[in-house]
């Protein structure tokens, strides 16, 4: 059922003010016991009147447990900048007593495998989920209402309910950005609230505050788990595997109060049809409730659940239902909108109605989600024994490091992971024994499975709220294949893995009278070249392939291998050797000790064939004109992985910024206008720029760069329809988007771009309608599209077309320096890891392009 009203908001002309007193938010007529301490006697301040921060709402939660036995908290892990994450259950006060029971017992009674007549108990499970965006504040501060209520309500219906519920709050999903939002807006808060639009309260500097320390979009990264704050909360989800899940957002000013159910057509295929069946029950619940106080709200539009990793989706291909709350912002304390004057408080209210309404609707419902859930994971067992796929086989055998990392996400996910015994071959790859693993489908994890394992090239709608193409592996760039029946009896699987142990790497041979020899294939092995530049050691890479050997055995070496003379070096003998050693050891490298410059085949140790590698000196440009989400990714990747320092400075300083300490530049977008001529006079000295997406269009228009777009110009065909209705112009403008997708697209091995990989065929994510022409100059254009690119994802046969053959990266000569074009994202959420080698390259390896 959809639900559109136009009840008017006397409430938003009428409030003034921004605070209001606990009672405007709670229920009329219940009792609170006067032993429970208020948000405002904890924090010292209304809710509403001043934003809460992160250390306020731990304060207040950690009171509410000192002083009631219906509460307990679990600090689950830190974020980036090390604040606690906390996990708040309420629950009756006999139920506090034995909670790790209840939550034993759910499990059990939700695994088919379990004998039904073992489960003692079977709680209704709820969590509720606030402000997973730092500057969408309405959340938080219902938090705190919302766990007053439960902690201090002398309810009959409320203690019914605990006696037979576990309510887990996460108070705020993101607290680094949470807390710099509420820094921005009370640091430019009048004693006199201002509600114009234009004031500063309204405007953050960028970054803005909506991602979390790294600008990472915390919502996407439910599924990908590359951030502290994921990884914490998946954890704690699997522990107790929720029945319903709710997830708090803000949305434009101008907006009203969405909630779930969202568009029906753009539900993902994956998820049973029940889950959309329940989520219009509960959202029945929502209605009434906002109905009470006479808010505005409207269901099954604009938003989806197609992408699973977002908060309100990920619980629906887990066995729960995701339900997402979107309020209209005010950013501030009160806020002139469409409708009027918006108070803070009004918005925070929202928020409070709407967990209120999850609470009554969940608990009356229950036996229909308990069911919902059992039935979930009774029927994943089902399907997957009718599926035609039985299971999958990966692993990168040259990297390692890259299938752990893949590993480290699928069994965060609950999914079984098992290694294989013996080699297997499929489609021409061999998958070996202690490289490989398979990932049986017959498992209570599926859906899940399906969700990460799948490419899927045809949807019912061809609109999305997010991405429509993720494929885990090939984003990962881990070679992989689906198993049939006789395929899955063929693989001897080992014992489950539980956990996974990174892999180290290891140094072969003695102290070297030459040096020392190692390829680019491991994934970190720019953070070693680095790391051994840092302590002043001098490395040189071969341009050209090369077989070395040690009197016994003959070793290939591919492009890329690089190569640490003795001669040079002021660190010597068994000092070197134990820093080798501890680099391989460190960065998961194959490192050999070699005794002769001379080599077999190819260019000896000693000649032209190896070019120096200069350290790189990063600088990245901040601010105005540049996404904070390109240059978060890009910062996260150098400095969480790679451990490689990166100067990043505000583009309004270009200007005053001396470039000779740098000899590596990062854009995402402009330099300013001030920054033309001296941007030329660096690169043409020698300078290397990654130039990403949209910079590559500045670096065009000054004429630093050139390339051509793929001609947008059409056939002209007979088209009977000379009109279109007017009702159809926003599906048909977004069917002509690419909303992220994946393709395949081929790989120069000899560019140094390519140096480390060993497979020409690349898995590349774009999420853009900019195609390129190849450069007529053929040896610059390293990474192209094929003639059959699609791989996961969305694009209509139009783009498709022009697609083909069109070019993701070019390189650039410009007097003594580099280029590196990106036109598309090869740091995109951190996950794609099969393209950061090619992002390091540029960075590591612009000075010998």
């Amino acid at each position: 059922m959809k639900y559109t009203f136009t009840l008017v908001l006397c409430i938003l002309t009428t409030v003034l003010f921004s605070q209001e007193k606990l009672d405007y938010y709670l229920p009329e007529g219940v009792e609170y016991n006067p032993d429970i301490p208020t948000p405002e006697q904890a924090i010292g301040h209304q809710i509403g009147e001043f934003h809460i921060t992160y250390d306020k709402l731990v304060r207040y939660m950690e009171k509410l447990a000192e002083a009631s036995d219906r509460v307990s908290i679990e600090f689950t892990g830190y974020t980036h900048e090390k604040q606690a994450l906390m996990l708040v259950s309420f629950t009756s006060p006999a139920n506090q007593q034995k909670l790790d029971e209840l939550r034993k017992d759910h499990l059990s009674s939700i695994d088919p495998s379990t004998n039904p007549n073992r489960v003692r108990e079977e709680p209704l499970v709820v969590w509720m989920g606030y402000s997973i965006h730092g500057n969408e504040a309405s959340g938080i501060n219902a938090a705190p209402i919302v766990a007053y209520y439960l902690a201090a309500a002398e309810d009959e219906e409320l203690v019914e309910m605990l006696d037979n519920t576990v309510i887990l709050i996460d108070p705020c999903l993101n607290p680094d950005g949470s807390n710099r939002f509420a820094t921005w807006v009370n640091s430019h808060k009048s004693m006199n609230n201002v509600s114009d639009p234009n004031s500063i309260e309204f405007s953050e500097a960028w970054p803005g505050s909506r991602g979390n320390h790294y600008w990472f979009d915390l919502n996407r990264d439910w599924m990908l788990l590359q951030h502290p704050e994921s990884q914490s909360r998946i954890a704690a989800f699997h522990r107790w595997k929720p029945h319903v899940l709710t997830d708090h957002h803000e949305m434009g000013s101008s907006s009203t109060f969405f909630f779930q159910p969202g568009v029906p057509s753009r539900a993902n295929p994956i998820v049973p049809e029940s889950n959309f069946a329940l989520t219009q029950k509960l959202g029945m619940y929502h209605a009434a409730k906002l109905d009470e106080i006479g808010s505005l709200y409207y269901s099954e539009e604009v938003f989806d659940d197609f992408y699973f990793g977002k908060g309100s989706a990920y619980p629906d291909v887990n066995g729960g239902i995701g339900i997402l709350f979107e309020q209209a912002a005010t950013r501030g304390h009160i806020r002139e909108t469409p409708y009027g004057l918006m108070p803070f408080a009004h918005a925070i209210r929202n928020q409070v109605k709407a967990s209120f309404s999850t609470f009554e609707g969940s608990w009356e419902i229950r036996k229909e989600l308990i069911y919902n859930q059992k039935n979930f994971f009774k029927t994943a067992i089902e399907e997957a024994d009718l599926t035609l796929v039985k299971g999958y086989v990966f692993g990168a055998a040259e990297d390692p490091q890259r299938t752990n990392m893949m590993i480290d996400i699928l069994l965060q996910h609950d999914i079984k992971v098992y290694p294989i015994k013996k080699k297997y071959s499929q489609d021409g790859y061999d998958y070996r024994e202690g490289e490989a693993y398979v990932i049986p489908a017959k498992q209570n994890q599926y859906r899940m499975i399906r969700g990460l394992m799948e490419t899927v090239t045809e949807f019912a709608d061809s609109t999305f709220y997010d991405i429509s193409g993720w494929t885990l592996p090939l984003a990962m760039g881990v070679p992989y294949a689906e198993l049939d029946a006789r395929a899955m009896e063929k693989v001897q699987m080992d014992k489950e893995i539980m956990g996974i142990e990174f892999h180290k790497g290891e140094l072969l041979g003695d102290i070297p009278k030459t040096g020392y020899l190692f390829t680019m294939d491991p994934y970190l092995s720019a953070k070693a070249i680095y790391e051994l530049q840092d302590k002043g050691l001098i490395l040189k890479i071969s341009t050209q392939e090369f077989t070395y050997s040690d009197g016994n055995d003959k070793i290939d070496f591919p492009y890329g291998t690089v190569f640490v003379p003795i001669q040079p070096q002021e660190i010597k003998g068994a000092e070197l050797h134990r820093l080798m050693n501890r680099t391989a050891r460190m960065n998961g490298l194959t490192i050999h000790s070699v005794n002769s410059s001379y080599t077999v085949d190819g260019p000896d140790l000693g000649s032209g064939g190896f070019s120096f590698l200069v350290k790189p000196k990063v600088l990245m440009l901040t601010g105005g004109g540049n996404r904070s989400s390109y240059v978060g990714q890009v910062w996260f990747l150098l400095d969480t992985r790679y451990n490689i320092p990166v100067t990043m400075a505000d583009v309004d300083r270009f200007g005053y910024i001396d470039l000779s300490g740098y000899n590596t530049l990062i854009l995402s977008g402009s330099p300013g206008n001030s920054g033309e001529e001296k941007l030329k006079e660096w690169i043409r000295g020698g300078g290397n720029v990654v130039s990403l997406k949209s910079a590559n269009s500045y670096l065009r228009s000054v004429g630093i760069i050139d390339y051509e777009r793929v001609s947008t110009e059409q056939k002209e065909e007979e088209d009977e329809a000379k009109i279109k209705a007017y009702a159809d112009r926003r599906k048909d403008r977004i069917g002509k988007s690419i909303p992220g997708s994946i393709f395949e697209a081929n790989l120069d091995l000899t560019h140094p771009l390519g140096f480390g990989y060993r497979n020409s065929s690349l898995s590349v994510f774009k999420n853009s309608t900019e195609f390129i022409e190849p450069s007529k100059n053929l040896y610059v254009n390293p990474v192209y599209f094929t003639d059959d690119p699609l791989q996961s994802g969305f694009i209509n046969d139009e783009n498709l077309e022009k697609l083909k053959g069109s070019v993701s990266v070019m390189t650039h000569s410009y007097g003594r320096g580099t280029v590196i074009s990106f036109f598309d994202d090869p740091t995109f959420r951190a996950y794609f890891t099969g393209l950061h080698k090619l992002f390091m390259n540029a960075v590591m390896l612009g000075g010998i392009m």
